[in-house]
């Protein structure tokens, strides 16, 4: 499966105002280290007799306090617990399946059944019992089943009584017969749901080729067993076909690197145990081998997407798997020659990447031999010579990213030594450090693209034309004696003398005192930066977050930790970034979650160091508060799908104090970012097995501002004495791929834990009308009241009269989306699959459907235009014949969407650029028209809340006329790919995409 690309590639070269636009990974502190049993139920004995005592709809699956109660414990599943046996092959699924399984037959009208289901012994047909139904009608013919769907895709299904019982992961329905009728089963676990939609796909699929028997499948399934069996007489080539356990181990290790060699000795024990026959001890045949390596190095989930996708049911060919990269990976525009390559390099392997610094503290103090050092004051450091750290600095700056490193120097020097460090700073940094000087008509800071290769110095500087002087001292040293004297607010500023030669290498990173932001507004300057401790930061972030943001647009602003963390502890930079603070210094030695935040939240654009700012929080005209728990005006919300299927070779948490290696895993999964979108889900515990546990468990989340959220994925002891850490991974929101993803899990230092990955399923889809939604795939439900974006009122009659006139286009353009969405989903529904699918799965079942029907029809699809639509020939299934009317209602919305979007966004554009003519003069008019005080701040607020909903709905509408374009290419290539189509020269090309700024 497809590793979790972590990195966005995104140009920081932008305006010259990207300084303050721009969050930066740096100002961190240098130092020297751098279930149980359910009750029984009633069992109704007659499907078809009115009286029958039927199974009550909810309180017999309910505990007496409401909640669900566990499902019974299965002997075998995909659960690979220890004692259990493992899924490896089709077969294994098929026997299953033959043994029985108590599944839950649910009917049209909720009604809800207990009934055994089996396959029959020549896997002809599934039976079912107890039933009053003669035994010819209590069947299904394999050769009857059309398909098999997982989840809650039927009527039946998605019923209210039924969906907010079951998981989603434990029903799956049969559809059957020339009608597609459909059979909707619930199991007991995900495991057994899986156990028989893989086994009866592959039945499908083998009875399409060869028949259902079993001598066909096995003839289906030869290819592994072909290349296992070659690989073993290549290795006992000179062992007469057998090999003995130190064989067996070096071969599967060369096979497979991430098994255990203790797991293969304890295979290769239990099948000396279970021998029939005497041979040879310690020794394995051929069969024997075959059978052990499917065993232990099956991962059962990934067999099942297998199966789902492989035409042959034991490999994909290149069809196969352009198929899956792009109906279920969400890839554009595969080819086979990419198909191949990745066939051809399935294994390759990755350089660890290295993380970019691109902001660096150091606390200079006087050194002995008037040499300076480094060590965090008035905590527990050691020390390390000035020069030592610039020569590293010198060495390493630029190894990862070539955008420039601010060094920020919290000074306690005395001149002698100041001067030293400047003579250091400049022999050694050379042409890297920036020494050039402000220019009188610069109005803004350089952008990081112009200053690549360079080392800026961060501290305070003299007034031109001056030698060595006196200046204030607000950075943490100052902070830390202030609290540690306990000194008033009003206590005089402390001083300490500067070297000329020192102020002389700061220029675009000036430190000057913060006193409050509306002095700031109107002295400060853009070169001039302001260092806040985390206390005051979060302060001004809780009381004041508007101002705060406002004053990110203009200046660059530092936080760093309190003095008093005398442990370097850390305190949560999310809530520093939400307010869009660019240097965020952390303690980078100490470890935690912390940390881990900040080295996923620089994970995006390349690692380079730095990383574009929301929209909303660089604009000059927008509102935005940090502590909103709206929604954002002109921030489309998103939803995140997150399906946790299973984990691999988890490691007992380093610091627990239990005896053996054994482990109860579980995982977490938080969101952090603005308040209205953290989070936090957990799955179930899985007793005792690190080595491969399946959660089978789904979550749902709104992003409500994708670009500062963050999500992490944590894996925990549930059963630990001391430490109960196992692994992490945090990744930007924004960096996320939708579909299948392994999730590689590091240590609490960071580092990369070998083998240890998490396997999970990702999409994202967008949410309409705001609000929280709490089930999966109700994120596109329709709503009988649509929610429209409004404006405002300022209190000044010819302001709101000029905001009036995007009242009809703000409607017209969220209609246009909706209505889109609306039938997108429609369609999938109609296509029996979830929210989450794309238009390429609804393709390929239709031409499932198309294929699996004894009617002799097909489809072509025909670009009218721009616009494409489907044409049957022949006699269509009612199943497919409304599919083709819910499509030709999708192509109709986004031909309207299309058509309309440019005019929409024309009068969204008019609309802001008259409002934004009143921005100069606005405080005057507002005063003029008698507002003051706390109204004069409403009418402010306001007017910048209208000017942001226009900007963002004329992005939205621009969006989606591009996602709308991409629609119409993934039909035509969903159709080519599938088979379908006619087309004439010149009639598939798209539409120019819209490339407009506002």
């Amino acid at each position: 499966m497809a590793e979790e690309n972590m990195t966005s590639a995104v140009s920081p070269e932008t305006s010259g105002k990207i300084c303050e636009d721009v969050f930066v990974n740096g100002g961190t502190d240098i130092m020297d280290s751098d279930v149980k049993e359910s009750d029984d139920v009633e069992t109704p004995t007659e499907e078809n007799h009115s009286n029958e005592p039927v199974m009550p709809r909810k309180s017999s699956f309910m505990c007496k306090d409401g909640s669900r109660k566990p499902p019974r414990k299965k002997t075998v599943s995909f659960s690979s617990m220890p004692t259990e046996r493992k899924i490896a092959t089709a077969q294994d699924c098929l026997q299953c399946m033959q043994s029985g399984s108590e599944l839950i037959k649910v009917r049209s009208n909720s009604r809800q059944y207990h009934r055994i289901f089996k396959l029959n012994p020549d896997m002809t047909e599934i039976r079912w019992q107890p039933t009053s139904k003669k035994p010819h009608k209590a069947r299904i013919s394999i050769a009857a089943i059309k398909e098999v769907r997982g989840g809650k895709t039927t009527e039946a299904l998605k019923n209210k009584e039924i969906a907010g019982i079951y998981q989603d992961e434990c029903a799956f329905s049969i559809i059957f017969g020339e009608d597609f009728d459909s059979m909707d089963l619930i199991a007991n676990t995900p495991d057994e749901a899986n156990i028989w939609i893989t086994g009866l796909t592959c039945l499908i699929n083998t009875s399409a080729k060869t028949g259902t028997s079993p001598e066909a499948i096995e003839e289906m399934q030869q290819m592994r067993d072909s290349w296992l069996q070659e690989m073993f007489e290549t290795e006992a080539s000179q062992s007469a076909g057998t090999l003995d356990e130190k064989g067996v181990i070096n071969l599967v290790t060369k096979l497979n690197s991430n098994i255990a060699p203790a797991r293969v000795r304890q295979k290769v024990k239990e099948i000396e145990l279970n021998r029939v026959e005497a041979a040879e001890r310690g020794r394995l045949s051929t069969e024997e081998f075959i059978c052990l390596f499917k065993e232990i190095s099956t991962r059962p989930e990934i067999y099942f997407l297998l199966v789902r996708y492989a035409s042959n049911t034991d490999y994909l060919t290149t069809d196969d798997l352009l198929l899956f990269l792009e109906a279920e990976q969400g890839m554009q525009r595969v080819t086979k020659d990419k198909c191949i390559d990745i066939i051809n390099k399935f294994e390759p392997s990755k350089d660890g990447r290295k993380k970019g610094q691109l902001g660096i503290d150091v606390d200079c103090w006087d050194g002995p031999n008037e040499d300076p050092i480094i060590y965090h004051g008035h905590t527990f450091t050691s020390k390390i010579q000035f020069k030592a750290v610039i020569e590293a600095i010198n060495t390493y700056a630029f190894e990862t990213s070539e955008y420039p490193v601010i060094l920020s120097i919290e000074n306690h020097c005395n001149i002698k030594q100041q001067q030293a460090m400047a003579a250091y700073m400049t022999s050694i940094f050379g042409d890297k450090l920036c020494q050039e000087c402000v220019g009188e008509n610069e109005d803004g800071p350089p952008s990081p693209e112009s200053l690549k290769g360079k080392i800026l110095v961060k501290g305070k500087k003299l007034p031109p034309n001056s030698v060595d002087g006196y200046v204030t001292d607000e950075d943490e040293g100052a902070e830390s004696d202030k609290k540690k004297n306990n000194k008033s607010k009003d206590h005089p500023v402390k001083k300490h003398k500067l070297a000329k030669e020192l102020s002389d290498l700061v220029n675009y990173c000036v430190s000057t005192r913060f006193q409050d932001f509306q002095i700031s507004q109107q002295k400060q300057k853009f070169y001039e930066m302001c260092s806040f401790s985390e206390s005051t930061a979060i302060k001004l972030a809780m009381s004041c977050p508007e101002e705060f943001v406002n004053h990110n647009k203009k200046f660059l602003s530092r936080i760093y930790p309190n003095g008093m963390r005398v442990d370097s502890s850390n305190y949560n930079p999310q809530d520093l970034w939400n307010c869009g603070c660019q240097m965020v210094a952390l303690n980078y030695q100490t470890h935690g979650l912390m940390m881990d935040l900040y080295n996923g939240f620089f994970r995006r654009n390349a690692m380079c160091g730095y990383i574009l700012k929301p929209a909303i929080m660089r604009e000059e005209i927008a509102y935005f508060s940090a502590n909103t728990k709206d929604v954002i005006p002109g921030v489309s919300p998103q939803i995140l799908h997150i399906k946790v299927i299973s984990g691999q070779h988890f490691p007992k948490p380093k610091g627990s104090g239990s005896r053996g290696d054994v482990t109860d895993p579980y995982v977490t999964i938080e969101i952090f970012g603005i308040p209205a979108d953290c989070a936090e889900e957990r799955t179930k515990t899985v007793p005792h097995n690190g080595y491969s546990p399946i959660f089978d468990e789904s979550f749902e989340f709104q992003i409500n501002l994708p670009e500062l959220a963050l999500v992490r994925f944590a894996v925990l002891d549930d059963d630990y004495i001391g430490d109960e850490f196992i692994g992490q991974y945090t990744i930007p929101f924004e960096c996320m791929q939708t579909g299948y993803r392994h999730i590689r899990l590091c240590s609490n230092t960071g580092e990369e834990i070998p083998n240890c990955t998490l396997f999970i399923h990702v999409a994202i889809t967008n949410k309409r009308g705001g609000g929280k939604a709490h089930k999966r795939g109700m994120s596109v439900k329709k709503k009988t009241k649509r929610d429209y974006t409004s404006m405002k009122s300022v209190g000044v009659k010819s302001i709101d009269e000029t905001f009036k006139v995007a009242i009809q286009p703000l409607r017209d353009g969220t209609d246009l989306r909706d209505n889109v969405q609306i039938t997108l989903a429609d369609f999938k529904e109609t296509c029996g699959l979830s929210p989450i699918a794309n238009i390429k799965q609804c393709f390929r079942l239709m031409s499932t459907r198309l294929s699996n029907s004894t009617e002799q029809a097909n489809l072509s699809l025909i670009m009218s235009g721009d616009y494409p639509s489907l044409e049957a020939q022949g006699n269509l299934p009612d199943i497919l014949k409304k599919a083709l009317i819910s499509f030709d209602e999708l192509v109709a919305e986004i031909k309207n969407l299309l058509e309309n979007a440019d005019t929409v966004y024309e009068r969204l554009l008019h609309c802001k650029r008259a409002g934004t003519e009143w921005h100069e003069d606005l405080e005057n008019v507002c005063q003029q028209a008698g507002l003051k005080g706390k109204k004069l701040s409403k009418a402010m607020e306001n007017f910048s809340w209208n000017i942001r909903v226009l900007k963002g709905q004329a992005d939205l509408i621009n969006q989606a006329k591009k996602e709308n374009q991409e629609y119409l290419r993934q039909i035509t290539e969903a159709a080519q790919s599938m088979g379908a189509g006619k087309f004439s020269e010149g009639q598939i090309d798209m539409p120019e995409t819209l490339d407009s700024p506002l």
